[in-house]
């Protein structure tokens, strides 16, 4: 049974891309063929990959990669596909074709526009736009939490069938013990530098943290608009230290040494609804979690790694972490890793194989 998944993401670029190519090796594991048509190029992969050509310009990296991909989509033959998924971004380029093949199909929204001012409103009304297109064919739409089945139900205006299937994380840590704590905490940052996510606040944990007597460093990793502001920051807080966009393998031995993992997105919806990948490799590496408290942050999970905060949170969470002893220490890491078993990878593809029986489409 074949399956064909369009998406937006460039591949080996774009972090998010890593929903993509890991669910498609694990649903090739459970016995489909899945093609993936996308953005980049996929190295050492079980599955089929078709990389699309696209104009990298703004405003025509979509339209491109959407002609790109009709006319990948006109050489298939789909005699034995059950269904196609697609991107949020493309399916509004795309819908006559897709419609046209005849084959049942769903939406997937990893996450709405996070961009502010004219962009944000002009990719939102783009975004609202693939989901009232996905109400009227579409079999489903994968989203990453119920909060975001709310937002897509209030600022869409439809109503369908929805399945949740949150980031996940199959990290193997290297063989690197982390110090102790006591001595020096590590905390890390991996993800995007972008203003709306407020990595900036890292300026002031640091403060914070210093003025407790905590000896500690804290790595940031990651490109965004904010990425100079937080380079000339680790230039003046002695503390920090700034990365860049490094390569999986690094970010691996990073988060091996480190304690805590970093979750800086304010209480916002565009952030209450999500579900970042950072959460869950921060989760398998055995990390403690702080930043503001809302379920985006992980609120809707329990647990002793969480220690977040619904105000201040630079102050509070430096306060918790300064309350912490060894015992603690050790009870964080074996609560963080046994959380993250419920966030592989595995059962995450295995919830989108159920989901699809539910439908009737396997």
């Amino acid at each position: 049974m074949e399956i064909l998944w369009i998406s937006g993401r460039r591949m080996g670029v774009d972090l998010a891309g890593v929903t993509e190519h890991n669910i498609s090796i694990e649903l090739e594991k459970r016995g489909f063929g899945v093609t993936l048509m996308s953005l980049g190029n996929v190295n050492d992969q079980v599955y089929n990959h078709e990389s699309l050509e696209y104009t990298n310009f703004p405003g025509l990296v979509t339209l491109s990669s959407a002609r790109a991909a009709e006319k990948k989509i006109a050489e298939i033959d789909f005699q034995n596909y059950a269904l196609v998924l697609i991107d949020w971004r493309l399916v509004q380029p795309l819908s006559k074709t897709i419609n046209g093949l005849k084959i049942p199909w769903c939406i997937v929204d990893r996450g709405p526009p996070a961009y502010s001012g004219l962009l944000n409103r002009l990719q939102k009304w783009y975004w609202k736009r693939a989901w009232e297109i996905a109400s009227e064919s579409a079999t489903g739409g994968f989203v990453v939490s119920s909060e975001h089945v709310n937002f897509v139900r209030k600022y869409a205006a439809i109503e369908m069938e929805f399945a949740v299937l949150p980031a996940g994380s199959n990290r193997i840590l290297p063989d690197i013990k982390p110090e102790d704590p006591g001595k020096t905490l590590v905390l890390s940052y991996i993800g995007r530098l972008d203003r709306r996510r407020r990595v900036r606040d890292i300026f002031r944990l640091s403060e914070e943290l210093e003025r407790l007597g905590i000896n500690h460093e804290i790595n940031i990793c990651g490109e965004g608009n904010d990425e100079r502001r937080i380079a000339r920051g680790s230039e003046i807080y002695e503390k920090l230290f700034f990365h860049g966009k490094i390569a999986n393998n690094d970010i691996e031995k990073i988060l091996a040494k480190s304690h805590v993992g970093i979750m800086t997105m304010p209480d916002e919806p565009i952030w209450r609804m999500s579900s970042p990948l950072k959460l869950a490799e921060y989760l398998a590496s055995g990390l403690a979690i702080i930043g503001p408290k809302h379920p985006g942050n992980g609120s809707q999970m329990s647990g002793e790694c969480f220690l977040l905060a619904e105000r201040d949170w630079e102050t509070v969470c430096a306060e918790e972490i300064n309350r912490l002893g060894g015992q603690d220490w050790e009870e964080i890491r074996s609560c963080a890793v046994n959380l993250s078993e419920g966030l592989s990878w595995e059962i995450v593809s295995e919830r989108m194989e159920n989901y699809l029986i539910e439908w009737g489409l396997l």
